[in-house]
C-alpha cells in the first residue's frame, strides 16, 4: 500500500485514540500498537513520556520485564535520548557498554538492537519513540525515516490526549472540592450555632483544630457533624455533566403532546 495512505490512516488512528482514551497511559499503549503497524521490520515499539513534575509513563507491554528495568529508569537509552534531544541508535547491544543493566534486561527479552527517537511534547514534557529489533541493526534509513514521521504525528495527538486528561483531572478535583465544601459548610453551621460566631471565625476554628490534630479539614468536619448529630454528614447532590441529569433525560423523552397534557 502507498505509504502516504498508510500515514493518513495512522494520523486518523492517533486522533481517534486521543479522543477516546481515558488518560495518557491508555493513549500511549494504543499509540505504540499503531506505530508498530506503521513502521516495518517487525520491531517492538515502546513510547515513553517524561515530565519533570509527573511520573514517567511507558507504553505497555514493556520490551523488558518492568521489575527488572524499573530500578534503572533514569539510565536507559530512552531517558538519555530525551535528555540530549538527539537520537540514539545501537546496532548491537552486545557491543555497547552503555546502560549495562538495562541492556542485559533487553537482551534477556530477546532484543539485539535499539533505536530511540526523541521529541518535545510541550509543557516541559519529552517524548521518546523506541524501536527494539530482534536482530542487529534495528532498522535501515527508510525505517528510521518512517519512525520519525510517526513521531511527528504522535507528538500532536499526544498533546491533545494530555490536554483532555488534564481537563478530566481538573473536573475530578472540582468534584472532590465541592463534596468537601458541602461537609465543611455543615460543620461551620454547627460551630456558628454553638459559639455564636461568624462564618470566617468558624472556618478558622476548623482549620486550626485540623492542624493541631494533623487531620484534613474535611475529615475533622465530618467527625464533628457525626459527634453532634449522631448521623453522618449529608452528602452533596450527585454531579451530572450538563444535559445528562435524570431530569434532563426525562424532559428529552417527553413527547410534545404529553408535555401539553401535563
Amino acid at each position: 500500500m502507498d505509504r502516504s495512505v498508510d500515514r493518513v490512516e495512522t494520523i486518523l488512528e492517533l486522533q481517534d485514540l486521543a479522543l477516546s482514551t481515558t488518560g495518557v497511559q491508555d493513549f500511549i499503549d494504543g499509540a505504540a500498537e499503531v506505530a508498530a503497524r506503521y513502521v516495518p521490520g517487525g520491531c517492538h515499539v515502546e513510547i515513553t513520556v517524561h515530565h519533570p513534575e509527573r511520573a514517567t509513563l511507558t507504553s505497555r507491554p514493556r520490551a523488558a520485564d518492568p521489575e527488572t528495568v524499573a530500578p534503572m529508569a533514569d539510565d536507559t537509552p530512552a531517558e538519555a535520548a530525551a535528555r540530549a534531544g538527539a537520537p540514539i541508535i545501537v546496532g548491537d547491544l552486545t557491543l555497547d557498554p552503555r546502560w549495562d543493566a538495562w541492556s542485559r534486561a533487553a537482551r534477556a527479552a530477546g532484543f539485539m538492537s535499539v533505536a530511540v527517537l526523541p521529541g518535545p511534547v510541550g509543557d516541559c514534557a519529552r517524548l521518546a519513540l523506541t524501536l527494539y529489533g530482534l536482530s542487529p541493526d534495528v532498522g535501515d534509513a527508510a525505517t528510521l525515516r518512517l519512525a520519525e514521521m510517526c513521531l511527528t504525528d504522535l507528538h500532536g495527538a499526544l498533546r491533545v490526549a494530555q490536554r483532555l486528561a488534564d481537563v478530566e483531572q481538573a473536573n475530578e478535583d472540582l468534584k472532590t472540592a465541592i463534596a468537601s465544601r458541602a461537609v465543611i459548610d455543615q460543620a461551620m453551621g454547627v460551630i456558628m450555632a454553638q459559639n455564636r460566631c461568624s462564618a470566617p471565625e468558624a472556618f478558622k476554628f476548623l482549620r486550626r483544630a485540623s492542624q493541631n490534630r494533623n487531620m484534613k479539614v474535611r475529615e475533622l468536619a465530618a467527625d464533628l457533624i457525626t459527634g453532634v448529630t449522631h448521623v453522618a454528614p449529608v452528602p452533596p447532590a450527585p454531579f451530572y455533566p450538563r444535559g445528562t441529569a435524570p431530569a434532563d433525560r426525562t424532559r428529552r423523552t417527553t413527547t410534545p403532546d404529553a408535555a401539553h397534557a401535563v
